[in-house]
């Protein structure tokens, strides 16, 4: 299914100001004033992933120093390394284990 029509107004976060905006025919937002597209920002992956570098890089002793740290409770423990890298997979795991559970059980009953 394509959007056509529609416009509106728009902040231009480079320029600064508002801008005119329409949607194409090919479903994508345009610029009123050049037709260019509306651009979306990019994820930031490279940036994301120092971040985890850094936070998993962090001195056990951190929670004593304070500052930023990973921990887990309730063992009260700080973590980092492979030891942060595990219990970051294992919760994954269980989140999406219950999600699964929970939409199966769910629609178990609707039947």
């Amino acid at each position: 299914m394509t959007i056509t029509g529609g416009f509106g107004m728009a902040m231009d976060l480079q320029r600064g100001s508002m801008r005119r905006w329409y949607m194409g025919r090919d479903g994508v937002k345009r610029w009123s004033d050049n037709d260019d597209p509306i651009d979306t920002p990019p994820r930031d992956d490279k940036r994301d992933a120092e971040r985890y570098r850094w936070l998993r890089e962090r001195d056990l002793d951190t929670i004593k120093q304070g500052g930023v740290f990973a921990g887990m409770t309730p063992a009260n423990v700080v973590l980092n390394g492979p030891d942060l890298d595990a219990a970051i997979d294992a919760a994954m795991t269980y989140n999406a284990y219950w999600v699964a559970k929970c939409h199966i059980t769910h629609e178990r009953q609707a039947v």
